[in-house]
C-alpha cells in the first residue's frame, strides 16, 4: 500500500522516495539560507539548482554555482513565492548534466498511455525535445522507473508529469513530479512555465516551440 505525500511539493517527493530506496536527485528542501549554503559546501557540489519547493510557484529554477549566486537565487525565489502568496520554502538540487526526459503519465490508461520525450539542449540555450519511440528498452525503462516513483509517493491514480534525469552511475533520478489538473494542458503545468528560455508545448507528434520556432518531427 503506497502513502501519499504533498504532491505539490519538490523536496517532500525528494525525501519520500530517498526513504523508500528509491533513486532520486540529491536535495534540500529549506527555509533557511544558513542551512542551503551549508548544505552545498558540505557536499561540495560544483553546481546545483534552486527553485521553490511549490511547484505551483511560477518561477524559473536558477543554475548556481557559487554562495553568492545562491544568495541571489534564494532571494529571487523567495520573493516569486511571497508574491504568489505560495508556501516559500526553497529546494537546492544538485545539478545531473546527464540526459534528461519528460514523462506524460496518464491516470486514464497508465499502462499504456505514457509519453516520453528526450531533452537536449542547443547551443544557444533553447531547449529542444523529441519523442522516444515506444518501442525500444530506454522507453520500457522509464516507464518502469515512473510507475516506481508515482506508486511510491502515492499518485498512481493521478496524471502526472515527470522531469527525471539520467546519472551515469546512479541511472534514472527523479527531479519532480507534477500532478496536472483535469483538463490541464501539458504546457500549463507550472513544471513547463519554469523551464526558461524555449518554453514548449507537448503535443502527441511533435515538439513546437512557443517562441514561433518548430521542431522537426
Amino acid at each position: 500500500m503506497s502513502t501519499r505525500v504533498p504532491t505539490h511539493d519538490r523536496g517532500l517527493q525528494a525525501a519520500f522516495l530517498e526513504s523508500a530506496g528509491t533513486p532520486a536527485a540529491r536535495t534540500l528542501r529549506t527555509a533557511s539560507l544558513m542551512e542551503a549554503l551549508r548544505w552545498t559546501q558540505l557536499l561540495q557540489l560544483p553546481a546545483f539548482v534552486v527553485s521553490p519547493a511549490h511547484t505551483g510557484v511560477i518561477s524559473q529554477p536558477i543554475t548556481c554555482r557559487s554562495a553568492d549566486e545562491l544568495m541571489s537565487a534564494w532571494r529571487k525565489i523567495r520573493q516569486a513565492a511571497a508574491a504568489q502568496r505560495l508556501d516559500d520554502h526553497v529546494v537546492v538540487q544538485e545539478l545531473i548534466t546527464g540526459r534528461h526526459y519528460v514523462v506524460d503519465r496518464s491516470a486514464e490508461n497508465p499502462a499504456a498511455a505514457v509519453r516520453i520525450w528526450a531533452e537536449a539542449h542547443g547551443p544557444l540555450g533553447h531547449r529542444d525535445r523529441y519523442r522516444l519511440p515506444r518501442t525500444g528498452l530506454l522507453h520500457r525503462s522509464l516507464s518502469l522507473y515512473t510507475a516506481r516513483v508515482v506508486t511510491t509517493i502515492g499518485i498512481e491514480d493521478e496524471t502526472v508529469l515527470c522531469r527525471i534525469a539520467r546519472d551515469p552511475d546512479r541511472g534514472f533520478l527523479l527531479l519532480s513530479a507534477v500532478v496536472l489538473r483535469p483538463g490541464q494542458e501539458d504546457d500549463s503545468a507550472p513544471e513547463h512555465a519554469c523551464l526558461g528560455p524555449g518554453r514548449i508545448r507537448l503535443t502527441p507528434d511533435r515538439v513546437v516551440r512557443l517562441k514561433g520556432r518548430r521542431s522537426a518531427k
